[in-house]
């Protein structure tokens, strides 16, 4: 029996099982970072910038970044190969979200693209808490709004896709 065919067997539904999941790693990974950054600024010397406020823009930004993730994973299912393209749409976030070249120096659709992602949105209120810079609550309502919008995107598309994959046989054997 593979690993989808033991969650769809949990009692719990297949989208509690990855939320809980996805909120462990994240915790687990949150704590990593900052351990590993602690030590890291112990032994080099190093002030590395840090502000309270990052901590719910971080939460906020991993709300909208779940919400991607449903997306993911429902095509997933529909799709067995969706996996395979992991590395690919890693490397083409990376792009949109100006994490390698400053989005203003990409092409113009990059940059709409780009700027409709949490992410992107979560890295520039980032940057601007760590240079001491104010935050606008409008554009902090921006980012919970996108998220949102992510999450509830996320949801209805996996709920469908789930359906749709159950009729037409991804666990037809229960």
């Amino acid at each position: 029996m593979g690993t989808l065919d033991q969650l769809l067997l949990r009692p719990a539904g297949l989208e509690l099982v990855l939320t809980v999941k996805t909120t462990v790693w994240i915790i687990i990974n949150f704590i990593k970072v900052f351990i590993v950054l602690a030590f890291i600024a112990l032994i080099f010397h190093l002030n590395i910038g840090f502000h309270i406020g990052l901590l719910p823009i971080f939460f906020i930004t991993c709300i909208g970044i779940f919400g991607f993730s449903l997306l993911l994973a429902a095509l997933t299912l529909k799709y067995t190969k969706t996996a395979s393209f992991q590395s690919v749409i890693s490397y083409l976030l990376l792009f949109l979200t100006g994490s390698i070249f400053p989005l203003t120096q990409l092409p113009e659709f990059v940059q709409i693209s780009g700027r409709m992602l949490p992410i992107t949105l979560g890295i520039d209120l980032s940057k601007q808490l760590i240079n001491q810079h104010s935050v606008s609550i409008n554009t902090l309502l921006l980012l919970c709004v996108q998220s949102l919008i992510y999450v509830y995107v996320g949801h209805l598309a996996f709920q469908r896709i789930y359906r749709s994959s159950k009729k037409s046989g991804i666990d037809n054997s229960y």
